[in-house]
């Protein structure tokens, strides 16, 4: 038996930062913001010119994804750590399967296909950290029910992070509940999509941590939803503001101390990762923030999603 199985997605993420990145302030001013997907959201942009060449300031390539963000945190903090995600058989697969082994997460429920693409996606960091993602999903969004056998998710807790496909998640999440296994949740765009669009009901989940941002928060009650019956503990995060958290019928809010940002990716699977290991040691939620905070605290003061991931906490 694992102590955790992460469940989700890997890719090979290439971080890219420099000086040289602009800020456009307001990228709807622009004519051709029309032809983004989502131009009417747009408020800035972060550009250089056409054509040309950027020098890079600070470079870094590692594995990405929830999966395998979250499985080498706990990794690092001594737990038996597994991930589960689909790649293909390539470069990038290669990659992420070697890092992963160096970090001490169990590979052998990782799915291969042999006509699929690996996920690879390019950071652009700015210099005050913010970053814009190009990311081409690959293989990351084609497991399936048919590629996990139920009867090897054995674990004391069990992280699902976005799956994209909803059938997967709500097996995975009745087989947590019928094997009384604790597992969080941190839905991605697809899930709440298929709320809005109720394909997927809130309540079907209602994991042991449910773990979203402000943004997420928003349109998860938009789509009619009340947070507060999401989850035994809803923590919803609010990176340089804080955040808050639901337990017990009751709303608290925390804070963050200012640190000096290299770059945000990643921050939000540590801070996860860092509360999902103090409940493994038996602490209660107000200390399993502080060590979420402490895990995305040190992670966004490096480049890469893993670079700063501590080994102890808090």
């Amino acid at each position: 038996m694992f102590d955790t199985i992460s469940i989700g997605s890997a890719t090979l993420d290439i971080f890219l930062k420099s000086s040289q990145f602009q800020i456009v302030d307001n990228l709807n001013s622009n004519p051709t913001a029309s032809k983004l997907p989502s131009a009417e959201t747009v408020v800035a942009g972060l550009c250089l010119p056409y054509g040309s060449k950027v020098n890079v300031d600070d470079f870094a390539m590692q594995s990405g994804g929830g999966a395998t963000n979250t499985a080498v945190a706990l990794a690092r903090l001594g737990f038996r750590s597994a991930a589960i995600a689909e790649m293909g058989y390539d470069l990038p697969a290669e990659v992420i399967l070697n890092e992963l082994a160096k970090e001490g997460v169990n590979t052998s429920l990782m799915v291969q296909e042999a006509n699929e693409q690996t996920a690879v996606s390019a950071l652009l960091v700015s210099d005050e950290g913010g970053r814009s993602i190009v990311t081409s999903r690959g293989a990351s969004r084609m497991l399936t029910i048919e590629d996990i056998d139920l009867n090897q998710l054995q674990a004391h807790w069990i992280h699902i992070s976005s799956l994209g496909n909803i059938p997967l998640l709500t097996k995975i999440a009745q087989h947590c509940k019928q094997q009384r296994i604790r597992f969080s949740w941190n839905p991605g765009g697809a899930e709440i999509q298929a709320m809005a669009d109720g394909v997927l009901h809130l309540h079907e989940i209602y994991p042991t941590l449910l773990c979203v941002n402000e943004e997420e928060a928003q349109a998860i009650a938009g789509a009619g939803y009340n947070l507060e019956a999401a989850a035994s503990i809803v923590v919803i995060t609010n990176g340089r503001e804080g955040g808050r958290y639901y337990e017990n019928n009751h709303w608290a809010n925390y804070e963050v101390q200012p640190v000096k940002v290299v770059q945000e990716t990643g921050a939000g699977d540590a801070f996860l990762s860092g509360m999902v290991a103090a409940y493994l040691h038996d602490r209660l939620t107000p200390e399993a923030i502080e060590w979420g905070k402490a895990q995305s605290a040190s992670v966004i003061q490096h480049m890469g999603a893993k670079t700063g991931l501590k080994s102890n906490l808090p």
